[in-house]
């Protein structure tokens, strides 16, 4: 009861437990919906109907070792 406690709590649990949970509650159908409309969404960005100028950055950040930049 404590692992479910803390689901409703934070909203985090780890993998095999949010499985667990929607088996038990049959709802392994509507996660497999939202997991392909996040795939659909990361294959088919914004930027693919020509607004490029819109388009998010991508920003890497790289630590140097011992202060030297």
């Amino acid at each position: 009861m404590t692992t479910i406690s803390r689901l409703e709590r934070t909203g985090l649990s780890s993998t095999d437990t949010l499985f667990k949970v929607l088996f038990a509650l049959n709802r392994l159908d509507a996660f497999e919906d939202m997991l392909k409309e996040q795939l659909r969404l990361v294959k088919f960005p914004k930027t693919l109907d020509g607004d490029f100028e819109s388009a998010p950055k991508v920003v890497k950040r790289v630590r140097h070792k011992g202060g030297s930049k």
